[in-house]
């Protein structure tokens, strides 16, 4: 009898280690290899801290709201590294707030650029020209690979005195694959 139930029990156990490797087999091949990178928990940066730089002065670090003013000497610059991650998604999704200083009706205009911190104003660098006219929320979304220096950098784009001036705060710098 106790031999009877040691072989009862040694099939029993092969026939569960072998449910168990089946169940453990690998992904089919018919899966994308991409699909694990997009189920990728997105990076939120919110509030995030920024380098400002030319019209806003000296090369430093500040959380926003940024002024962005025609008189000031050069056209403001504000710039955000990418932290590390970011390059494993393919969209950076960017949510501003704009708000009117002045009394114009021109538009609140801004370029969005790749490049470097503390960069110069060079146009190859512009990615996108906003010009909301109104106060709010607004979101913009570009590819990563745009930002080839990993840094996304907002300018003042006030062109020929044909910008009004504003306040621009950086709500939220989202990663994520689309």
């Amino acid at each position: 009898m106790n031999k009877k139930i040691v072989y009862v029990s040694m099939a029993l156990v092969l026939v569960m280690s072998f449910i168990a490797c089946a169940s453990n087999k690998p992904a089919s091949s018919n899966q994308s290899a991409g699909s694990a990178s997009q189920a990728a928990t997105p990076i939120v940066v919110s509030n995030p801290t920024l380098s400002y730089w030319g019209g806003l002065g000296e090369l430093g670090t500040s959380t926003s709201p940024f002024r962005f003013e025609g008189t000031q000497p050069f056209p403001a610059m504000i710039g955000f590294e990418f932290p590390a991650g970011a390059s494993s998604f393919n969209t950076v999704e960017v949510t501003l707030t704009f708000k009117r200083l002045d009394t114009s009706t021109l538009p609140m205009k801004i370029a969005i650029k790749r490049g470097t911190i503390n960069g110069g104003w060079d146009a190859s660098e512009n990615i996108d020209f906003p010009q909301p006219t109104a106060d709010g929320q607004q979101k913009y979304e570009f590819p990563r690979s745009a930002f080839t220096g990993n840094v996304l950098s907002i300018q003042h784009n006030r062109g020929q005195n044909d910008s009004a001036d504003f306040e621009i705060t950086v709500n939220q710098i989202r990663f994520f694959n689309k």
